[in-house]
């Protein structure tokens, strides 16, 4: 299909794609509706050049596949029109994810698109701190105690979107600055380092242990794949005599990770513990299938909040606030059994092609950040969004989309 498309079709995507960060900053209606230009965009071509091989792929069949099921499953929701609204939908990424891997970085490289969302994040952070430092962002906004979003206002997510827009960034700084000798990236690592600490200062505790996570994960394999373990060690010493003397910056940054470790030790009476059960019990109540998307907060309300009035913490919300006790009660089994086919036979269809990778190509670099933020992001044994919603959601398939589109430069 790529030979037959206007170059207009990629320089919108391509130009378009730079302003993704703006976007998620913006919020959730600015985001559907990019997903939805992206997916109708991708729909049309398709039709117009009868291109549909990426129907016959292992991991797009197992994604119609589970979005086929929570249409069927809303059905027999109590909120239907909801469920079915957010099941319906949730076409919408995989479409948008395709398109990526199709249609974007045709006209603009990565290291073009990359650099901008680099600056867009930089001047998040920037903005973060003289909140923290006056208390007041440079758009008026107030910080919330001692929490602070910057420019995302009352809600309490700058720290995520730092630590889940940052993985493609890393690889390309990474490649600039230690295989191609860029001295100009020294800056880039400089300002760099400036991102865990401003998700230090959020508040988000689960977001700067996560980006660590991450980022630890992807220094390691980068040093392997460029064979310097050396460099690997002296990266981790740096970011604990990072970590050490951060977290001295303010009383309120200590209170938070104390409080923290209360909440590990009494796990179960804290607020997350107190979510997470409440969606385990709605769960084994409807083991097989769930109670469909977007009817946990109706359920909860009405089988455990009814008929317990002595919560010391609220037990339900919009979600559970765990990635796999949400896919567990809102869908069953069924439904986690078809997520985690869906993400084994997504990693297993690109990660396979890294034996095949040259070591000095840009493209090996980002594909290593790229897939371990997104393993990130699956990991079980945190807090996190709404994997349905577009605020929250659309993070996977940005990376999913990247991936795809790094695979197919090895074909």
């Amino acid at each position: 299909m790529l030979k037959y498309v206007s170059k207009k079709y990629f320089k919108f995507i391509d130009y378009s794609l730079i302003f993704l960060p703006i976007i998620i900053i913006l919020g959730s209606p600015f985001i559907n509706l990019f997903l939805s230009i992206y997916s109708i965009l991708f729909l049309y071509l398709s039709f117009k050049y009868n291109f549909w091989p990426w129907l016959k792929i292992g991991w797009v069949i197992v994604a119609i596949i589970f979005w086929f099921y929570l249409v069927l499953l809303s059905f027999f929701s109590i909120d239907i029109e909801n469920s079915f609204r957010a099941s319906f939908f949730f076409i919408r990424f995989l479409l948008f994810a395709l398109c990526l891997e199709y249609l974007a970085f045709q006209y603009l490289s990565y290291k073009k698109i990359f650099n901008i969302w680099f600056y867009i994040i930089l001047f998040v952070c920037i903005d973060i701190w003289i909140q923290f430092t006056f208390g007041e962002d440079l758009f008026g906004y107030k910080d919330h105690g001692s929490r602070f979003a910057g420019l995302f206002g009352d809600e309490l997510v700058a720290g995520s979107f730092l630590w889940k827009i940052s993985g493609p960034i890393l690889g390309l700084i990474f490649y600039e600055r230690i295989l191609r000798k860029n001295l100009k990236y020294n800056y880039f690592i400089l300002a760099f380092s400036i991102v865990p600490l401003t998700i230090l200062i959020t508040g988000e505790r689960a977001s700067f242990i996560m980006f660590i996570f991450y980022f630890t994960l992807s220094l390691f394999f980068l040093s392997i794949s460029i064979k310097k373990i050396k460099f690997f060690t002296i990266s981790i010493l740096l970011i604990l005599c990072l970590f050490i003397s951060s977290i001295s910056l303010s009383s309120s940054i200590q209170n938070r990770y104390t409080d923290m470790i209360k909440i590990t030790k009494n796990f179960n009476y804290s607020s997350y513990g107190t979510l997470f059960n409440s969606g385990i019990l709605i769960w084994k109540k409807n083991l097989l299938t769930g109670v469909g998307l977007k009817n946990f907060s109706v359920v909860c309300d009405r089988t455990i909040k009814e008929n317990n009035k002595n919560f010391k913490h609220p037990p339900c919300s919009t979600h559970p606030h765990n990635l796999y006790i949400q896919v567990l009660s809102e869908s069953g089994l069924v439904g986690l059994i078809l997520f985690f086919t869906l993400f084994t036979t997504f990693f297993s269809y690109t990660l396979k092609k890294i034996i095949f990778l040259n070591k000095n190509k840009i493209e090996k670099f980002i594909l290593i950040t790229s897939s371990l933020s997104l393993f990130s992001l699956l990991w079980p044994f945190i807090s996190s969004g709404s994997f349905y919603g577009s605020w929250n959601g659309i993070f996977y398939w940005i990376l999913m989309g990247i991936i795809l589109n790094l695979s197919k430069k090895f074909n």
